[in-house]
């Protein structure tokens, strides 16, 4: 059997402070088979770009994976040395950060550094690079390719440096894309054509996909599964349909309600989820989203839950679910 693209299998990742080690994602599962995209979910804090760094061996020095697995193809990640992840990165794995602008290069022009990573990677002369970088160019809709590839990034739109950016992961064709919020900043309609564009992308290369967002909309369109994370945890993962629509966990629920909807009045107040995501310094006993949860009680105060299985690759970390309630509320 096939083995999944990415495989994450107990993933806790820690980080050395001042006030000593402390755990910002914390025991997270999930694969993504060949072709298909998952959506990872939360708030700022929630740790989804921390585990998408954790993938791509790009923590910073106080961080580490401490615990778990990260399988890319049936092979493990975590113990690489630097020098042997700087052969997957761009080859098998290609990454679209959030902020295109700290990303490209400002003093090479954008054709060299998409160049460079094909002829590093794919061993292609420079003529060769050169004419795969126009195609790539081509491909994400940057007009006048050959023109563009002595331009700088200062010279290009957002929209148009979040494209190279999108092209640079391409390049050697990965068998995972990773995408962190690829449409932050952007306009509505340049959100539509980034997203539209890492469809298409996917669908031509058959490369699995890795979204992180925060935006539930995004997920409806794009994800096949959907994992979301709070404090650092899985707190509900399924197929998208059935998350969405007949989500079993509390923190779901609230996200789902805090989306402005086509059908609400302008006097209709929208939806807030009281509080703030916890420090990893202070975590609560119990479910770690009891402070904020309308549907708490004793037990979510001092037993932690595990993820329960709800049927169909449903799973929740509610002790709802676990007695087989269904939440009352309106998504």
């Amino acid at each position: 059997m096939t083995p999944p693209v990415l495989e994450i299998d107990g993933l806790t990742t820690s980080f050395e402070t001042r006030q000593g080690r402390v755990e910002v994602v914390s025991n997270v599962s999930f694969a993504i088979p060949q072709g298909e995209s998952v959506a990872v979910v939360g708030e700022s804090g929630s740790g989804k770009s921390v585990t998408a760094l954790s993938i791509m061996g790009l923590l910073e020095g106080n961080g580490t994976v401490s615990k778990g697995s990260i399988r890319l193809r049936g092979r493990e990640l975590v113990g690489l040395s630097n020098k042997e992840y700087r052969l997957i990165r761009g080859r098998n794995i290609g990454m679209i950060f959030q902020d295109p602008t700290t990303c490209l290069d400002p003093v090479y022009p954008i054709g060299h550094q998409i160049s460079q990573a094909l002829r590093i990677h794919k061993d292609l002369s420079k003529a060769q690079a050169r004419a795969r970088t126009v195609e790539l160019l081509t491909m994400v809709g940057i007009p006048d390719p050959v023109s563009r590839l002595k331009s700088y990034q200062h010279e290009l739109s957002g929209g148009q440096r979040q494209r190279v950016m999108i092209a640079i992961a391409l390049a050697c064709g990965p068998e995972l894309l990773i995408a962190d919020e690829p449409t932050t900043a952007l306009d509505v309609t340049v959100q539509a054509q980034i997203l539209g564009l890492l469809q298409k992308a996917q669908e031509e290369t058959g490369a699995a996909l890795l979204l992180i967002t925060h935006d539930l909309a995004v997920v409806a369109e794009m994800a096949k599964r959907v994992v979301v994370m709070y404090a650092g945890q899985v707190v509900e993962e399924g197929l998208v349909d059935e998350v969405l629509n007949q989500p079993r966990h509390p923190y779901t629920a609230a996200l789902l309600r805090s989306v402005l909807s086509p059908d609400m009045s302008r006097d209709e107040p929208l939806h807030i989820i009281e509080g703030t995501v916890p420090g990893a310094h202070d975590m609560p006993g119990g479910c770690r989203f009891n402070p904020r949860c309308e549907h708490a009680f004793d037990t979510c105060l001092t037993e932690a839950p595990g993820l329960h299985d709800c049927g169909s690759g449903h799973r929740s970390r509610c002790w709802l679910a676990q007695r087989g309630e269904r939440l009352e509320v309106s998504v």
